[in-house]
């Protein structure tokens, strides 16, 4: 469903493969070009709109026109504050998260252009622009179904009394703008549903509970990120004392919006932005792998930052007017917001910075984020994960399992919902599975594989490796009904050899014979299939077809064992005794294990 996004992977990995520096090279490229488009945003809007809304008092007169005076400070810090807070790490650093800051810039172009093309009313270029630019934002994250109307609301703000002959003379532009709903269901319709809806066994309302919380943490974490956190898990179910003051705090927060239109319109125009942006993830509609994610920030954090921003000027410019009467001191007024700010930039960057260097390393980085949030379950996962894949460590990985184990069924106990849940516990017990299957603790292996497939028969590697630990403890036949399995989720080479190798130690030679050339047909570079192949040719008495089979192995592999050892047996029944004994020679000396 997010077309553009996935282009901009393919076009990355066509140009780098799966080199992370490229990736993190266009995440970048993307945040910055974000970055100014939304000081030319600000910049456009204090120079040309901030007299246009109505004055009730002379202070907010002042306030006004000292925007306007320093536009381009403001909008520059604005712009810098955005882009060096701490909270765009997740969308920024974490490669995947691309869709937010690919989104978040042509959400902000289409706002920009639609600004300038108010100044060039007879001209189609940025209006052309605007529409290109937010049908571009639709095919890269279901965000963007708020930009036409962001558009709209911007008019009726910056308007003045103007609004209503200006939006009707724009009505034409706004219906192009609209049009890009329909691409925008099109794409939802196609995708999301393994992630996001209601068949997951979490309801809208308990949802919607949750995000109460989730917003009101998003709020500390843009005035005081001291917490981070790239996980919230599936989130648990608070009572009625933990939701009140969230949900009092959200509340009055869209009340002030909504005053705020008739004292204070800018504001009104920010904090529509901030819960229309966030509308889409914090509403109704279930999103059960992530109930709360520090990503959804990336663009209604340019409204706090920009309410942050202005009040902190204006209030500094306000006190120097206020202290001091000399006009060259008035002035000078600036320095003082302009040091502040600086200083919080400075603050945001070194923040940042050391957010980033938790990042650069997985263990660090889930381990800061079960010391943050312990409630969330993944991470004890991935960091058995970690130990499994990278380290090499079973042992260590397997006792990370375990503690998965208990906190999720701790969580499967105290909560409403179990489906995703028990999506998320079945990964843990495959990856049990796989790290005693490696510590040849098979009876372990193949418990741990069964409780998989009773949460998720889906999974293909669990029958997969089901498959290889029975066949290792010598139950051949389930070992093929295993495999079976796999192969009828997703065909692939691996799954054939194995099964064929069995197969073939059945004695059930044209059966593994079948098994084994299909997978020479998908993956012909591999010694190991030639090698079973001709193993079962030879089981036939097709002597000269599996020595062909196994002198293949033998030039792709000249070291392999076990392909010379059953070509010396090939060549001595064929009463070939002298290329026989060379190759029992060579045999030897490779495994002196095989000597007798």
């Amino acid at each position: 469903g997010r077309p553009l996004l996935n282009l901009s992977f393919a076009l990355n990995y066509a140009f780098g493969g799966l080199a992370l520096a490229p990736y993190h090279a266009v995440n970048l490229v993307l945040h910055i070009l974000a970055g100014i488009v939304l000081m030319g945003v600000i910049r456009r809007t204090l120079t040309h709109h901030s007299g246009s809304q109505a004055c009730h008092d002379s202070q907010a007169c002042n306030g006004s026109q000292a925007c306007k005076e320093h536009a381009e400070p403001i909008s520059r810090f604005c712009a810098l504050i955005w882009l060096l807070h701490p909270l765009q790490t997740e969308s920024v650093t974490y490669v995947t998260q691309r869709a937010e800051s690919l989104v978040g810039l042509f959400y902000l172009l289409t706002l920009y252009c639609s600004i300038r093309a108010r100044s060039f009313r007879r001209s189609v270029v940025w209006p052309t622009a605007a529409f290109f630019a937010c049908l571009c934002g639709v095919a890269s994250k279901e965000v963007m179904v708020s930009a036409p109307l962001a558009v709209v609301m911007y008019d009726l703000t910056f308007s003045g009394r103007n609004r209503w002959l200006l939006l009707r003379q724009r009505r034409r532009f706004y219906a192009w703008l609209f049009s890009t709903w329909i691409p925008l269901f099109l794409l939802i319709s196609q995708g999301r549903q393994a992630s996001a809806g209601f068949g997951f066994g979490l309801s809208s309302w308990d949802y919607l509970k949750i995000q109460f919380g989730a917003i009101t943490r998003y709020l500390r974490l843009s005035l005081w990120p001291d917490a981070l956190v790239l996980d919230y898990g599936v989130g648990a179910l608070q009572g009625p004392t933990e939701i009140l003051p969230s949900a009092i705090l959200v509340s009055l927060l869209a009340v002030v919006s909504l005053v705020a239109i008739k004292y204070q319109p800018w504001i009104a125009f920010l904090g529509f932005l901030f819960f229309a942006e966030l509308s889409p993830s914090s509403s109704i509609i279930p999103i059960v792998t992530q109930t709360a994610a520090e990503h959804r920030m990336y663009l209604p954090l340019a409204s706090v930052t920009v309410i942050a921003v202005v009040g902190i000027w204006q209030t500094c410019i306000a006190i120097s007017k206020w202290r001091q009467r000399d006009n060259d001191a008035v002035q000078r007024a600036w320095i003082v917001p302009s040091c502040l700010l600086s200083l919080m930039a400075c603050s945001f960057g070194y923040l940042t910075f050391a957010r980033n260097f938790e990042y650069a390393d997985a263990i660090r980085l889930w381990s800061t984020n079960i010391q943050r949030w312990p409630e969330s379950l993944r991470p004890y996962m991935l960091i058995g994960s970690e130990f499994l894949e990278k380290k090499r460590d079973a042992l260590t990985a397997i006792a990370w399992y375990d503690r998965a184990v208990a906190s999720y069924q701790t969580v499967r106990q105290q909560q409403k919902w179990t489906k995703h849940v028990d999506l998320q516990l079945a990964g843990v017990y495959f990856g049990r599975g796989t790290a005693h299957s490696q510590l040849r603790n098979f009876e372990q292996a193949l418990a741990d594989f069964d409780r998989t497939l009773e949460l998720n028969p889906k999974i293909v590697n669990a029958h997969f490796y089901r498959g290889m630990v029975l066949g290792q403890l010598g139950r051949e036949d389930e070992a093929i009904a295993s495999l079976t399995q796999a192969l009828e989720l997703e065909v692939s080479p691996e799954r054939l050899y194995i099964r064929g190798d069995i197969l073939g130690r059945q004695h059930k030679y044209l059966d593994a014979i079948n098994d084994l050339s299909l997978a020479i047909r998908l993956d012909p570079f591999n010694p190991s299939f030639y090698q079973s192949r001709g193993q079962s040719l030879f089981g036939l008495g097709r002597y000269p077809d599996a020595l062909g089979d196994l002198s293949e192995a033998l030039r792709l592999f000249p070291d392999y064992v076990n392909a010379r050892k059953s070509r010396g047996m090939v060549y001595a029944a064929m009463n070939r005794h002298a290329e026989a004994i060379d190759d029992f020679s060579q045999v030897i000396v490779l495994a002196p294990r095989l000597a007798e």
